[in-house]
Order: structure tokens, then sequence, then C-alpha cells
């Protein structure tokens, strides 16, 4: 799987299972973050 995949398919998944509606996108949005920073795309952000 791409990292622009997998990043997508956990941002997904994340919002989609954790109940809390306030802080649910940022916290998705930052770990969608590292996953694209593991994989070398720092210049991304």
């Amino acid at each position: 799987m791409y990292p622009v995949e997998l990043a997508a398919e956990f941002h997904f998944r994340f919002v989609y299972i954790r109940p809390f509606t306030g802080v649910n996108g940022r916290a998705a949005r930052l770990l969608m973050y590292l996953i694209f920073m593991k994989y070398g795309f720092r210049q991304l952000l």
C-alpha cells in the first residue's frame, strides 16, 4: 500500500471509530502527518 493510501485509510478509520468530535479531526490529521513523515514526505508539511 502506498503511503498516501495508508494515511488516507488510517484517517478514515480513526475519524469513523473515535466518538469525540471536538478533537477528532486534529488528532487524526496529526497522526496522518506522522505517517507521512515516517515515509519521507517531510516537504508536504
